[in-house]
């Protein structure tokens, strides 16, 4: 298919060519030299009168192409009457009047079962022949009488059909307002602080091709970036989303959908130019990111993504065709753990030669790597206004039946004070949680009261230990 530009004025060509038939389309073959250019029609003239000249002012630049493809129409038994038409030859570029050079043959009338159209609703089907480019479309009508109207001076309708490219990451990057995370020296990410990702795309043939820029991020025991938690060690996988598919730029995110904070009002998309944007993506990973090593202790060689105690993560352009672009790297996250019981463990009343029990304390736990969670005493028991005590070693246990869960199948006596006295609560089990922000586990006291204990109230702190579980 070719443009089509304002037709010449009729032009008388000879009168010695034979009888033609109103409205059938013939082949004229012109060849333009400067201002004049010499015609030939087929079928054939009668020998002598195959050619003729005419001189068109209309059209003065010889790079112009004059060619074939219109109806005739008979004045007379004598003459025929040629609308000269310029026409255009495909090009995978836009073009420019005066830039297409020689001339070309092979050019056709777009013909197929809908071409001429005949009835409502006046419309016709196309399956771009030449293949990639640009196409202008120009209509030619005629009723019932053969009689046809001039080709349009500007085209009805046009369209690109254009060769999928994937588009370009040019740039990428994670930071916060100290700067980039993914170097050696600022390569840690703490968990509850805002960050963002920063991607530079190109999209050749201008941005409302671009479908989607996704950021999936996942920890590196399994290799998957397509499923949420779908491997093992605590697999907490994220997955950020620019979505332009309708050609109103948006930003969700897809998943998790509890344990990562999407900051919309901070995201933005920046117009570098008409194929060009940079955007950036605000994120806080939260207390569920799993605690991963800081790239000082990475594979040297960059982005393989093959080291087993990092955060991985994938920038993938799409272009509307399906074709992708992609940039993978790694990043480090701090240590997290957070303690915090809701109150004191009170309560305990007996005589001298008795046991009782504490209140049951809620302890809310949070911890992004895996841990044991440990208690003990930090001195012994002392009275408040006398001074006596009451010794943790032997006389103080902690529960079992407070918590089914956690690891103190039975009741245990506490040995002593201070840290190396202390009895794990949670040791075996303390693995990380990817499905939950915050855990909790019921902790009471058994206390005996010696003999000779001398009544009042008595105090002791009591501290609570998340502590890294060492694989």
């Amino acid at each position: 298919f070719f443009e089509f530009s304002a037709p010449t004025t009729w032009a008388q060509i000879g009168a010695a060519f034979p009888v033609v038939s109103t409205g059938t389309w013939y082949h004229v073959k012109i060849n333009v030299s400067s201002s004049t250019y010499s015609s030939k029609i087929t079928p054939s003239a009668p020998a002598g009168d195959s050619a003729r000249s005419v001189t068109d002012t209309t059209k003065t630049t010889a790079d112009y192409l004059v060619s074939q493809v219109h109806g005739v129409s008979m004045t007379s038994a004598n003459y025929v009457l040629v609308d000269n038409v310029i026409v255009r030859k495909y090009r995978l570029t836009p073009p420019t009047w005066g830039s297409m050079g020689a001339e070309q043959s092979g050019y056709l009338r777009w013909n197929n079962a809908s071409n001429p159209d005949t009835s409502l609703p006046w419309a016709w089907s196309f399956d771009f022949p030449s293949g990639f480019g640009y196409y202008w479309f120009y209509s030619n009508a005629f009723d019932l009488n053969g009689n046809r109207e001039y080709i349009p001076d500007t085209a009805d309708a046009h369209c690109h059909y254009i060769r999928p490219a994937a588009p370009v990451i040019q740039s990428y990057d994670l930071r916060n307002n100290t700067g980039s995370k993914l170097n050696n020296a600022t390569g840690l990410l703490d968990v509850n602080q805002e960050y963002y990702f920063r991607v530079n795309v190109t999209s050749r043939y201008g941005w409302v091709y671009i479908d989607y820029i996704d950021i999936a991020a996942w920890f590196d025991e399994g290799s998957d970036d397509s499923y949420y938690n779908q491997t093992a060690g605590g697999n907490l996988n994220m997955f950020l989303r620019y979505e332009n598919v309708t050609g109103n730029g948006s930003f969700k995110l897809l998943w998790p959908k509890n344990e990562v904070q999407l900051i919309t009002s901070k995201c933005t998309e920046t117009i570098i130019n008409a194929s060009t944007r940079c955007l950036k993506i605000y994120f806080k990973p939260l207390n569920q990111t799993r605690w991963a090593a800081s790239n000082n202790t990475w594979n040297a060689t960059g982005n393989l993504t093959n080291d087993p105690y990092s955060w991985n993560f994938n920038v993938t352009a799409t272009e509307m065709s399906g074709l992708k672009a992609w940039k993978r790297d790694e990043y480090g996250i701090y240590k997290f753990a957070m303690l915090l019981p809701d109150k004191n463990w009170v309560d305990v009343r007996a005589p001298p030669g008795y046991n009782a029990t504490t209140n049951v304390v809620n302890i809310t736990y949070c911890s992004n790597y895996e841990y044991n969670l440990s208690i003990y005493f930090e001195e012994n028991l002392t009275n408040v206004s006398s001074g006596d005590r009451i010794f943790i070693a032997n006389n103080v246990y902690i529960c079992a039946n407070a918590d089914l869960n956690d690891d103190i199948t039975s009741d245990m006596m506490f040995n002593g004070i201070r840290e190396p006295n202390a009895i794990d609560i949670i040791n075996t089990s303390g693995v990380f949680h990817r499905n939950n922000t915050h855990q909790y586990v019921h902790v009471q006291f058994n206390v005996f009261i010696p003999f000779g204990t001398i009544g009042g109230e008595y105090s002791a702190h009591v501290a609570t230990k998340i502590q890294f579980y060492e694989r």
